[in-house]
């Protein structure tokens, strides 16, 4: 819900050092039901020189109901495509056991321009997510889709990790009490994330 920037760098051989390719802008935001701009998740992509280019946000009213939907537009401000997310659980244990799918659409053909995946951790992968932050992510596009546009989607990709899937690790350990919390799965209603967690052990009373 707070304000955040990220600056990408170039990284392709023969670019200058420190050269950046875009910025990613996130304005502060009302981390609750979507009903006004205020509560509507959104970047801003632009050039190092400040240039809009494009950005997406959820969608108003309501961010697509119980399902995640993301308006993503151009520099003018034009709408050129939708992604839509599944349906009530996002994030939490449930990330540990299946791959997340976000589908990505023309607004007007509704034909289909690619997919964001979350990706299911393999091996050892799964215990360094369950208590942690890392993520691992597959973008896939049509040939068609221009650079602009993949570079607008990858910033997308960037504001979907952070406000879906970076509230928390699935299970976290409070050694003050010697309690074990466990995120089952984020239940998103409204445009809003309702973490469903329950707790075990414990001590009933901790000394100050």
């Amino acid at each position: 819900n707070h304000r955040a920037t990220l600056n990408v760098y170039d990284v392709r051989p023969g670019a200058p050092p420190d050269k950046i390719a875009m910025v990613v802008e996130k304005p502060f935001k009302l981390n609750c039901i979507v009903c006004h701009n205020i509560c509507a998740h959104e970047h801003k992509t632009k050039l190092e020189n400040g240039t809009v280019v494009g950005g997406a946000a959820k969608t108003i009213p309501f961010g697509g109901g119980c399902s995640p939907k993301l308006e993503v537009k151009n520099g003018n401000e034009e709408s050129f495509a939708i992604i839509n997310g599944p349906c009530c659980c996002v994030g939490g244990l449930v990330e540990l056991c299946q791959d997340i799918h976000f589908d990505i659409e023309d607004p007007n053909s509704k034909e289909k321009l690619g997919k964001i995946t979350k990706k299911k951790p393999a091996g050892l992968e799964k215990f360094q997510e369950a208590f942690g932050d890392h993520d691992t992510f597959m973008l896939e596009l049509a040939e068609k889709v221009t650079d602009d546009k993949v570079a607008n989607f990858i910033a997308t990709l960037l504001l979907m990790d952070y406000i879906f899937f970076e509230g928390g690790s699935p299970i976290s350990y409070n050694p003050v009490d010697n309690s074990c919390q466990i995120n089952c799965w984020n239940c998103y209603v409204l445009g809003c994330l309702c973490p469903c967690h329950c707790s075990c052990g414990g001590n009933n009373e901790v000394e100050g």
